[in-house]
């Protein structure tokens, strides 16, 4: 799986029963980043952008579309809609101007055959303020 856009983020999988049933993906140290991916995704320069956490081997390739996920082995392919991604955008921006604080964070919940995943974005995470460098 290959995009023109890859963010190198942290990602932890939850499970319930050996199911998975969230996913935490930490963009702490990427937000500038993770806004210029989600505005071109929105202004349709793109079609996707990727999440990677090279620990794990993890990888989430984000779309537009119907709030929805699926997953392949250790990938995940997530849709949102353009409303929650505008959301995220919001919140990402609130961290970038400094209006964020440790533990900032949006949760976003998507259905794949009527099986919910809950997904946290962590936007400020172990850090006191956001820097740029």
């Amino acid at each position: 799986m290959s995009s023109l856009i890859n963010i190198k983020c942290t990602i932890e999988k939850m499970y319930h029963e050996h199911e998975w049933i969230s996913l935490s993906i930490d963009l702490s140290h990427v937000i500038e980043e993770g806004i210029s991916a989600i505005d071109a995704l929105l202004e349709q320069k793109i079609s996707r952008f990727d999440l990677i956490d090279s620990a794990s081997g993890c990888c989430i390739t984000v779309s537009v579309g119907d709030a929805a996920w699926n997953c392949a082995n250790n990938d995940f392919f997530l849709a949102f809609s353009e409303g929650q991604l505008r959301v995220l955008r919001h919140l990402m921006l609130d961290v970038f101007s400094k209006k964020g604080f440790d533990g900032y964070h949006g949760d976003f919940e998507l259905v794949n055959e009527g099986r919910e995943l809950d997904m946290c974005f962590l936007l400020q995470h172990g850090v006191t303020q956001y820097n740029k460098d």
